[in-house]
């Protein structure tokens, strides 16, 4: 949800876990695992794309990452060019 309304700031997100710890995008118990995380995604004319997300951490904190999203896949970039700084703030 880039810019969709820029009044609405941070939304959530339901994010199945399962489909994470498998890294293949399918859950092989077929049962959802979900989490919810804070997003905030902005994007403006000639830049890149900006994403703030929040992500719950089973240590007790949270998981703060700020990443960049320069180009999108193509065949030079095949997973597109970003790049991702996180913290963990417990």
């Amino acid at each position: 949800m880039v810019n969709a309304d820029d009044d609405d700031g941070n939304y959530k997100a339901q994010i199945d876990k399962t489909k994470c710890e498998t890294q293949d995008g399918d859950s092989q118990s077929g049962a959802p695992d979900y989490e919810m995380w804070t997003l905030n995604v902005t994007r403006t004319a000639g830049e890149p794309m900006l994403a703030k997300v929040w992500i719950p951490n089973f240590m007790g904190g949270t998981i703060y990452v700020k990443g960049q999203w320069y180009r999108s896949p193509s065949e030079d970039y095949p997973l597109g060019h970003f790049n991702f700084n996180f913290e963990l703030q417990v």
